[in-house]
């Protein structure tokens, strides 16, 4: 499980970054929600304060940044 606001947009080569394209953004005041479709098909919410989308928009590459502390691993047999 992972949860949005674990996310954040950052620059290339940092820790625990994924590579993803931009779906959709949502503005919601002073949160906005990115909508990322990663590499390998999956998506990935990111709720970011909006300036930090720098000019992102549908279709442009992003790097999404996993807080580490944040994952949380389930085996399935749960």
């Amino acid at each position: 499980m992972l949860r949005p606001e674990a996310v954040s947009v950052t620059d290339a080569g940092q820790a625990n970054t994924l590579k993803a394209t931009v779906e959709q953004i949502s503005y919601q005041g002073s949160i906005a929600n990115l909508h990322g479709r990663l590499t390998d098909g999956s998506t990935l919410v990111a709720s970011v304060p909006p300036d930090t989308l720098r000019g992102l928009s549908p279709g442009a590459a992003a790097n999404l940044a996993i807080r580490a502390n944040a994952m949380r691993w389930f085996d399935g047999s749960q």
